[in-house]
Formats: structure tokens, sequence, C-alpha cells
């Protein structure tokens, strides 16, 4: 059985959540009663938004690798961060990474090339909405954003949702669906996720959401 390693704690609620989907994903798939093998770094959320903050990117990377090397050496097959801000440096901590390292950009490009969507609205932390790997990625397969939006205050706050105050639905922190307009933003508060929303329709047929 191959050992995942997970980058965790930025933040906590998301760290859970792939924690136990990764757990459901696999059971799944194997019905057999085994669990899969699973090692955790949780890493200093502070220390990493402040490196962010300052736009210490190489210092940021190094800090990145260096706790990629310690689920290496834990004895992890393959690796992934467990939240979306920190592939603002992702392609750099690839290339120093001991392990190969599954992108979520990546993995939620490929998951929307395959439901054949064109048109996506993007929701997350400021950090991640200026940071520009999502459109990076997404235009290499034609795939355009159809809104960006910035939270109002703070790294991992809420987040309007278009520039004309309408709501969008999506699957929320906590399971159900939930409401962003430019007065609505509780529901990314406490988790600082990262939902694509699909052609910016009031209910869109597809939530892309990646914790």
């Amino acid at each position: 059985m191959k050992t995942v390693g997970m980058i965790g704690g930025i933040g906590p609620e998301s760290t859970v959540e792939y924690y136990r989907s990764i757990i459901a994903t696999y059971h799944e798939q194997k019905r057999d009663g085994d669990y899969p093998s699973i090692i955790i770094n949780s890493i200093d959320l502070k220390k990493m938004l402040d490196l962010i903050e300052a736009n210490e990117l190489a210092k940021l990377t190094e800090y990145l690798v260096g706790e990629v090397q310690k689920l290496a050496r834990a004895g992890a097959d393959c690796g992934l961060l467990a939240a979306n801000t920190p592939h603002i440096v992702f392609d750099e901590i690839r290339r120093g990474s001991p392990l190969p390292l599954v992108s979520i950009v990546e993995a939620t490009c490929q998951a929307a090339k395959a439901l054949g969507l064109k048109r996506l609205g993007l929701f997350g932390t400021r950090f991640t909405m200026q940071g520009g790997f999502y459109p990076d990625v997404f235009s290499k397969e034609g795939i355009a954003e159809h809104s960006r939006s910035i939270e109002r205050a703070g790294g991992y706050s809420g987040v309007d949702s278009r520039r004309d105050g309408t709501a969008l639905n999506f699957a929320g922190c906590h399971g159900p669906r939930h409401s962003i307009s430019r007065y609505d933003s509780d529901s990314c508060k406490r988790c600082g996720r990262t939902v694509i929303v699909v052609d910016g329709r009031p209910n869109p047929p597809h939530h892309l959401n990646t914790i």
C-alpha cells in the first residue's frame, strides 16, 4: 500500500476534510475494511501566511520544501498541500520536492475539463485570488474565469461573490449549500476554502469544491 503525505494545518479545517475525504474515497474503491496509510505534517499556518504577506516567496518555498522533506523521511510515497494558498509557489515546491506532488489546481482543472466546462467563477482567500495560479493553469486548457473576487479583510476571511453583488450558491464549508454575496461571507471564514462555481448562474450544475 502506498503512503500519502499531507502538508496540513493550513488551515486545520481543510486538513481534517482532506483526511476524511481520502479515507471515504478509499473505502468507496476498496471494500475490504482496510484504511489508507496517511502521514500528516501539521505546519505553522501563521509562519506561512507571514511569509506570503511579506512577499518572501523564496523563503516560503524553502520552508514548504523542508516540510515536504519531512514527509519523505517519514515514509510518504507522494504528497499534497491541503490548502490552495501555498499553491502560489507550487511549481517551485515541486521542483525541490523529493516526492511526486499532487496539485489541487491541476486536479480541479482536469475535473472541469472532464465535465466539459469552459467558463468558471472562482471564490477563495485573498492570496488565492491574487495569486493567479488558477487562471494560469486553467487557461492552458481553454477554460476561462467568469468572475474573480477578493475578500474584504484578512487572509482567511470571506469573499464577495460577483461584482454586481448577486448571490451564487455553492457547496459550503459545512455540507449544505450556502450563498455568498457582498453581504454574506461567513461560510468561508473558518476554513478559507476555494470554490469554483460554474457559468455564473444562480444554481449552477457543478460545484468543484477544492476545500
